[in-house]
C-alpha cells in the first residue's frame, strides 16, 4: 500500500502539532512538512511532490481558499482537505473540488476517511457492506375455531339442545359415541355445526 506524502498548512503552531501528532497515527500517511502561511505552502507544494494538503482558511495573506483556487487545475495537484473552526465555507471549499472539509477540534476517525479517499491513482469508490435484510417471520391468522358439536357439549356438561339435563343413559352413550367419532377424525377435517346452544 502507498503512503501518501502529507503537508500541513496552518498558522497556528499548537494546531500544526495536533494534526501533525494524529496522522502519525496512521499507517499509511507521511507528513513530509508544515507551513505556517498559504504563500509558504505554495512554495513547498511547487518545490516538493505532496499527494494531500492539510489546508487552513484563515490565515495572514492569501488565505486557503485562494490557495486551493490556484493550485485547481495544475497537473500533478495535491488533495486539499480543508480544517477549520468555521463551517461558513464548506460550500465554496467543495466548489473547488476540495476532498474533504473538516472542523476543529480534529477526530483522528473523521480524519482517516480523507486520506483514504485521496489515494493517488484510485478512482475506485470505496464499497459499504449492505446490513443484510431481517426477515420478519408472520405467524399464522388465528382463525375462530367454531364450537363444538351440540352432541359434544353435552357430554361436557350434561346438557341437551334445550338446556335441560339429560337422564336417560341412551342420550350420554349417544353423546360420547359422537364425542370419540369428532376426535377421531384429522385435524384438517374436523367439521362443527355451529348453533347458539352448541358454542363454546
Amino acid at each position: 500500500m502507498a503512503t501518501l506524502r502529507c503537508l500541513i498548512v496552518d498558522d497556528e503552531s499548537p494546531a500544526r502539532d495536533e494534526l501533525r501528532y494524529l496522522l502519525q497515527q496512521l499507517d499509511d500517511v507521511e507528513v513530509v512538512g508544515s507551513a505556517a502561511t498559504a504563500d509558504e505552502a505554495a512554495v513547498l507544494i511547487d518545490a516538493l511532490h505532496h499527494d494531500l494538503v492539510f489546508l487552513d482558511i484563515h490565515m495572514p495573506g492569501m488565505d486557503g481558499l485562494e490557495l486551493a483556487e490556484r493550485l485547481r487545475g495544475t497537473p500533478g495537484a495535491p488533495a486539499i482537505v480543508f480544517t477549520t473552526a468555521y463551517p461558513d465555507h464548506a460550500v465554496e471549499a467543495f466548489g473547488l473540488d476540495a476532498a474533504d472539509y473538516l472542523l476543529k477540534p480534529l477526530d483522528e476517525r473523521r480524519l482517516a476517511a480523507p486520506s483514504h479517499g485521496s489515494r493517488p491513482a484510485s478512482g475506485a469508490r470505496s464499497r459499504r457492506t449492505r446490513r443484510p435484510t431481517r426477515h420478519r417471520h408472520r405467524r399464522p391468522r388465528r382463525r375462530g375455531l367454531p364450537g363444538p358439536p351440540p352432541a359434544a357439549c353435552a357430554h361436557r356438561t350434561g346438557a341437551g339442545h334445550d338446556g335441560s339435563r339429560s337422564r336417560s343413559g341412551n342420550e350420554r352413550s349417544s353423546s360420547t359415541i359422537t364425542t370419540s367419532w369428532w376426535r377421531a377424525q384429522p385435524a384438517g377435517t374436523r367439521t362443527y355445526s355451529s348453533t347458539a346452544s352448541g358454542s363454546w
